[in-house]
């Protein structure tokens, strides 16, 4: 579940369940080619081109508390604040063309 290449998040508000459960943690990982094609390949994102950034989500989030995989329903339930959070996060993570990422504080390690 967790390596040196998924990046560990906390919400800002988090994912409550229906449970009860409030879910703030999980993981993100770098995006692929792959994740995108897949993405840009699913009917909702045809119907809804808007819809692509839920799905291209849902593949590179590794775990979000319990749930070990994340669907686009799961996105669509948060809060806002954390769907502009996660969307900073990926952007940060897969836009940073001047070199390496740097791997800090918030990257698992084996």
């Amino acid at each position: 579940m967790n390596d040196s290449s998924t990046y560990v998040f906390t919400l800002p508000k988090g994912l409550l369940d229906d449970q009860g459960t409030l879910h703030r943690q999980g993981g993100l990982r770098l995006a692929t080619g792959h994740d995108e094609i897949k993405s840009q390949r699913d009917p909702r994102v045809q119907d809804n081109p808007h819809y692509g950034a839920l799905v291209l989500l849902t593949q590179a989030i590794t775990f979000l508390g319990r749930f070990q995989t994340v669907t686009p329903l799961h996105l669509e339930q948060l809060f806002l604040t954390d769907f502009l959070y996660l969307q900073e996060v990926y952007v940060d993570l897969t836009h940073s063309y001047g070199g390496p990422i740097e791997l800090g504080e918030h990257w698992a390690t084996p």
